[in-house]
């Protein structure tokens, strides 16, 4: 009797899987969609869209859009933890002094004093190691306007959630649209909070130079960028050679605006050449636009910064 299968039985059922599959997918696909923004605009941000365009790969669009809405989330957590105790204060003083009731119903903040002190408490604290470790960083002017902007807009999402009325539907979602409309429109006011959210996202799913490491270039690709750079004006330059395997490798840092910007790889798509070039700036004269470079893997190295001895 033959073991050999039956072709008119079938094992599995195409449209059952889809259907199992699909609702799952495109939600998390539409979620998504912020992610896609961000990594659209970063590549505006250096210049490299067209590039992206012509060699886009699939596989890394959808994972960065997944990946850039969970680090949003996170981000956002932080913020929203980090903002609750000035909530709790505001909160405090208008159900105490004002006139509406709305503030009186409270869907986050406790009713027991303890706990209110708990909450205020851990809050404030959480704030606080921010602070530190953004000191301890040195942190340039973007990096405070990427944690104001979700330090803002984590005080309104705590707000909204907060006085959120399971009865009024549509009170509920104009109070939701609020913060959701805070995060589109206070980039145009916290100038840098859009391109350092870029990068910061790009670095961490490891497609740009991480915030800790230091990006090393062959001398010969070091001097094509000191030939444009001799080009621009007030423009101040802190250059640190090395050898390795018998090649000169070069470390350099340019200051604009008292902003240390160093020379990075601004975008690794796995392929065997990488994009190069300083992070644009805003500066009292506009917007510093440096060429970028499509450089060999072979003329790239990158170390952690604190682990190079002659540097």
């Amino acid at each position: 009797m033959s073991n050999l299968p039956n072709p008119n039985d079938k094992k599995f059922d195409l449209k059952k899987i889809l259907s199992f599959f699909i609702p799952i997918i495109t939600p998390v696909l539409a979620l998504s969609m912020p992610g896609y923004a961000v990594l659209f605009y970063y590549q505006i941000h250096i210049g490299n869209l067209p590039s992206f365009l012509s060699t886009i790969n699939t596989s890394i669009f959808v994972l960065f859009g997944v990946i850039s809405v969970v680090l949003y989330t996170i981000l956002l957590f932080y913020g929203m933890l980090s903002s609750f105790w000035l909530y709790m204060i505001i909160n405090y003083l208008v159900s105490k002094f004002g006139k509406n009731n709305n503030f009186t119903i409270a869907n986050i903040i406790p009713k027991k004093k303890s706990e209110c002190a708990w909450y205020f408490m851990i809050s404030f604290l959480v704030l606080l190691i921010v602070i530190i470790n953004l000191i301890e960083m040195n942190a340039n002017r973007y990096s405070i306007a990427l944690y104001a902007y979700f330090f803002i807009v984590g005080a309104f999402f705590v707000a909204a959630l907060d006085k959120i009325s399971k009865q009024n539907l549509k009170k509920s979602l104009i109070l939701i649209s609020i913060p959701v409309a805070c995060g589109l429109m206070l980039p145009v006011f916290l100038q840098g909070a859009v391109p350092m959210m870029a990068e910061d996202f790009v670095s961490i799913v490891g497609m740009r130079t991480k915030n800790f490491d230091n990006l090393y270039i062959s001398e010969d690709k070091y001097q094509e960028i000191e030939a444009l750079l001799s080009a621009f004006d007030g423009v101040e330059k802190n250059v640190c050679s090395m050898v390795i395997g018998g090649r000169d490798f070069v470390n350099v840092t340019i200051k604009i605006d008292g902003d240390n910007v160093p020379l990075v790889v601004l975008w690794n798509d796995n392929s065997d050449h990488k994009i190069v070039g300083f992070d644009n700036r805003w500066t009292s004269r506009g917007q510093f636009d440096f060429p970028t470079f499509s450089v060999s893997n072979a003329d790239i190295l990158e170390f952690p910064k604190n682990w190079v001895k002659a540097c």
